[in-house]
């Protein structure tokens, strides 16, 4: 009888997969794959700062021209008739030392170097110093440091400014930057940071385990194999000679991206304190008559949307939970659950919602609650059902990010409520 063993990332039973504790299809469209990433490989969702840069570093490696030796391994491969899996294996197994395998090394360095520098309460560049003293002795390379390309790495210039600009560059960066000045000392030129160096000091930040490393930048390169494989399969002859010295681009030129593809995002808490201003100002100029705004407000919003619902459920409890997914799906709320406790009353849950923060300020205080979602929900209870809907009591906070209201529902009309 074989031995039982576990494993703590996912669990696949019938009609359901967990990934470290989430089921997937709660992830898929909600979460960036970068996202899903760090969950799988930490155990727990980043913040939507450590997602970013995580994001960029994937981005960073994904593909450098037709010279590396991955590249050139994987074209090689699928011109002697492998198939695509085999073939990008074949890439993947290039990866080494010299070639995308830095990372793991150059995390070990910061890592060691960080600690000394903490056990013995010296400056960064004075351990740095050491370190490149002690290098440069053995006769061996710091890994992370100089490229055969690039005199400035235009990826490590945006890795690191990234990293600062989300507050993530610590003591780890610091290192790297010492090293990079004790380096320039020593050669007397300039050997400057490469994405490995960069990408081992970020994910040191990030707090990732060295072992892991090489492994963000085979993941990340291997979109780019994967693509070569498919133009040597599909554009050149079998069994070719592959220089990387004849190799030439033929794709676009160098070009902008185009305004519209670029991500804006307005950050929550920014929302949160706008929303936050403007129904406190509400409150203290109308005091009880501003829940006529709250109200009129979610009239109009139902309005704006009511297109993008239909076709919306017969039963107002299937509707309000139609109503909550679309809430989810524009990002207003991480989750959300309704339930019936009573005949005539619904307990709404809001997980994470944009303005947690400002509308219980707002309770604290004894204003009106920024009720952006649920005056949104009330219109729509009162235009297609014909129910007045009251909150009964103040929601409740709870201390990990929910917010719980419960509502009385009453026909307009003197109809059931179903």
């Amino acid at each position: 009888m074989a031995e039982a063993w576990s494993q703590p990332i996912s669990c696949a039973e019938p009609n359901k997969v967990l990934i470290r504790g989430y089921r997937i299809e709660d992830l898929m469209g909600r979460l960036p794959f970068s996202h899903v990433v760090y969950l799988v490989l930490k155990g727990e969702l980043p913040t939507p700062a450590q997602g970013r840069v995580l994001d960029a570093i994937l981005v960073s490696c994904v593909d450098h021209g037709g010279s590396p030796p991955s590249t050139l391994a994987a074209r090689t491969a699928a011109s002697g008739g492998a198939p695509l899996t085999a073939a990008v294996a074949a890439g993947l197994l290039a990866i080494h030392r010299h070639h995308g395998g830095a990372i793991e090394e150059g995390m070990r360095l910061l890592r060691e170097a960080v600690t000394r520098r903490r056990e013995r309460g010296q400056k960064a560049l004075e351990v740095a110093r050491e370190v490149v003293a002690e290098y440069r002795a053995l006769g061996k390379r710091l890994p992370g440091y100089g490229h055969r390309l690039h005199t400035t790495d235009p990826r490590t210039d945006r890795l690191l400014s990234l990293a600062e600009a989300e507050g993530l560059a610590g003591e780890y960066i610091e290192m790297a930057r010492a090293i990079q000045q004790a380096l320039r000392e020593a050669l007397g030129r300039e050997l400057p940071i490469n994405v490995d160096g960069a990408i081992a000091a970020l994910l040191c930040e990030l707090e990732l385990p060295p072992e892991v490393g090489n492994g963000f930048f085979a993941l990340s390169r291997l979109v780019g194999l994967i693509a070569h494989v498919y133009d040597e399969q599909t554009h050149h002859p079998p069994l070719r000679p592959i220089s990387p010295a004849a190799e030439r681009y033929s794709g676009p030129a160098e070009r902008p991206l185009p305004p519209d593809s670029l991500p804006r995002t307005v950050d929550a808490r920014f929302f949160d304190r706008e929303l936050y201003a403007v129904y406190r100002a509400i409150g203290e100029n109308w005091g009880e008559e501003a829940w006529k705004v709250v109200w009129r407000a979610g009239e109009i919003l139902f309005d704006e949307i009511e297109e993008e619902l239909r076709p919306i459920p017969d039963s107002p409890l299937d509707a309000v939970r139609e109503m909550a997914r679309y809430l989810v799906a524009v990002g207003y709320l991480a989750d959300a659950d309704v339930r019936r406790v009573a005949p005539d009353e619904l307990e709404y849950e809001m997980v994470g919602p944009a303005i947690l923060a400002g509308a219980e300020r707002l309770v604290a205080e004894g204003g009106v609650p920024a009720h952006i979602s649920t005056a949104l929900i009330f219109a729509g209870l009162k235009k297609r059902f014909g129910l007045k809907v009251e909150l009964v009591g103040r929601p409740h906070f709870t201390a990990d990010g929910r917010a719980v209201e419960r509502w009385k529902l009453t026909p307009i009309s003197g109809e059931v409520v179903r």
